[in-house]
């Protein structure tokens, strides 16, 4: 998928939205030099591994300026999905007793859960 608009970087410093062109996100070029960037990675870099032992991905933030590559950050991907989202949140929202397990979606809400909700 690919998003009608676009970040582009701007003189006085920051960035602002622009409308993304139609066709391919990327020149035959920058793919090739995003492949070569992999396999130098692949190379150079010792990958970090997970506590069940299996190698984790890379994390890599790239951008293309006039088709040159710049690199703004590798490192090991170390966690990602629910589990971080609910440390995150647990952190942010105080603890509570009476918060229920579960959500019956088919029910309608009484006065006490419409308060519980607003209080996230």
């Amino acid at each position: 998928a690919k998003s009608p608009y676009r970040r582009a970087l701007i003189p006085e410093g920051g960035v602002a939205w622009r409308s993304a062109s139609d066709g391919a996100v990327l020149t035959a070029a920058e793919k090739n030099r995003l492949r070569v960037l992999a396999e130098e990675i692949a190379r150079k870099a010792e990958p970090a591994v997970g506590p069940q032992g299996q190698v984790l991905p890379w994390d890599i933030e790239f951008g293309f300026v006039d088709g040159d590559l710049t690199l703004f950050q590798i490192r090991p991907l170390i966690e990602r999905g629910q589990a971080r989202a609910d440390r995150i949140l647990s952190t942010l929202l105080p603890p509570t007793t009476d918060r229920a397990t579960s959500v019956d979606l088919a029910a309608v809400p009484s006065q006490r859960s419409k308060a519980s909700v607003s209080e996230l």
